[in-house]
């Protein structure tokens, strides 16, 4: 049954190259959309986005089902990517280490002399690996940015930094953020959007909405619904996020937007704790998770660590940028312009943390890059390669680019799963695309 009551649209599945040439099954990989429209049709999800890159640019893009309001999701209804937009935030730390003005082993005080609370040793890298030793330290979301800023500068370490993992789902981006504000003197938002967004043709794609794109769309906000079941896992306010992860606030009730061709926008999220043979059973969210991230208000808040929104295809175009090593555009001409250091992009999915039991994912020995999760990451298809790198978005969303398959895939829903349910959503239809790849075509530069 699904979740809305208007009958289930036709998938819309548009190729912008043509598959056999990019080295792709059509029939193959059309198996991740319906694998994704049975997750309409079993009330996972109202909607769902994929999108698909190879080095010389975007192959697919699909969407099916509805946004939450019943309407025809389409390819360019914005998304919520939660924990997802991570890498882009993190990659603007790596543009400012490509102009020599931060190195990975600054302390943090060097440039937020404020930073305290035990927590002085900790530098730039350990913000990017999650070992700086306050994971916890947000607890007020909503807050004006210079409170949140104040908020994570005074709390006291949990752990002395470098001596632990423990991921953190907001207070590590807040400062950042905020140190990529104080070395390059632009808001956050507007360096990514400048520095990022823009040369990738982002376009619809927001770390903070406008406000007169916020004031026209504030009418188009619908009631959000939660599950009764969806306590266990992602639907409660201290549940899991992405496959494995734990965290608070916004980024564990789950919302967004989407906006369709016509420049409609919608509520984005339904929290659905979806039993085999049963329907869910909505109920609707509190007042408090609305105003987190359903408010007009919260449209327009900068929020570096999961308030990104956009379609599929603008996350799948990033990972397209980290496939062909910090250029615009690949294949075999590398055209394009140079974007990001090819040494920065090879730096930041490497792998500089692994062994260490991360105290909020329950010690599970997660493999870090600098702001990417690394191969081993559930909500990963299991065809991936050992370079693989990406981040999952609570319990909803997933980007990744793989070096060695020469893929960059983007698996975007409006529904928020169980963290295993979750992963195994993500892995059907990402692992579809991993499957129809056509055996002797070149994977992309490496």
């Amino acid at each position: 049954m699904t979740i809305s009551n208007h009958p289930l649209p036709p998938p819309v599945i548009v190729w912008h190259q043509d598959p056999v040439r990019a080295g792709l099954d059509p029939a193959v990989v059309a198996q991740g959309v319906e694998s994704l429209l049975e997750g309409c049709r079993l009330g996972q999800h109202p909607g769902a986005q994929l999108a698909v890159c190879r080095p010389e640019g975007l192959v697919l893009e699909a969407a099916c089902g509805h946004d939450t309001q019943g309407r025809p999701l389409t390819p360019d209804t914005l998304m919520a990517w939660f924990s997802a937009g991570k890498p882009v935030t993190a990659l603007g730390a790596g543009l400012l280490l490509d102009r020599g003005l931060v190195d990975l082993d600054d302390p943090v005080r060097r440039f937020i002399p404020e930073f305290g609370g035990g927590k002085e040793a900790c530098t730039l890298r350990h913000l990017l690996t999650h070992t700086g030793g306050f994971p916890q330290a947000l607890w007020r979301e909503d807050a004006p940015w210079e409170e949140m800023v104040r908020q994570v500068c005074a709390a006291p370490a949990q752990y002395p930094p470098g001596t632990k993992a423990a991921y953190h789902p907001a207070a590590g981006w807040v400062i950042l953020a905020e140190l990529i504000q104080r070395v390059d003197g632009r808001p956050v938002d507007r360096f990514v959007r400048e520095e990022l967004l823009t040369p990738l043709a982002m376009d619809h794609t927001f770390m903070a909405i406008p406000p007169d794109l916020a004031a026209q769309w504030a009418t188009q906000w619908a009631t959000q619904w939660a599950s009764q079941g969806a306590s266990q896992g992602a639907g409660q306010i201290s549940g899991q996020e992405d496959s494995r992860q734990k965290t608070s606030g916004s980024e564990a009730s789950g919302s967004g937007t989407g906006r369709e061709t016509s420049g409609k926008a919608t509520a984005g999220m339904v929290l659905s704790g979806v039993v085999p043979g049963k329907s869910p059973k909505p109920a609707p969210l509190s007042a408090r998770q609305t105003a987190l991230l359903d408010s007009p208000e919260a449209l327009v808040r900068v929020n570096p660590w999961s308030g990104l929104r956009g379609p599929a295809r603008d996350l799948a175009r990033f990972y397209q940028m980290i496939l062909n090593r910090g250029r615009t555009e690949g294949g075999a001409a590398a055209s394009g312009r140079a974007l990001v250091d090819p040494r920065t992009v090879e730096l930041f999915t490497a792998c500089h943390r692994w062994g260490m039991a991360d105290l909020t994912l329950g010690g599970a020995p997660a493999a870090w890059g600098l702001g990417f999760a690394l191969y081993g990451l559930a909500d990963f298809p299991r065809e991936a390669s050992r370079r693989v790198a990406g981040h999952g978005g609570m319990v909803s969303s997933v980007g990744l680019a793989d070096a060695e398959a020469g893929l960059a895939v983007a698996v975007i829903t409006n529904g928020l799963l169980d963290p295993s349910a979750n992963a195994k959503r993500l892995r059907g239809a990402a692992g579809a695309v991993y499957r129809g790849l056509l055996k002797n075509h070149p994977p992309g530069p490496r």
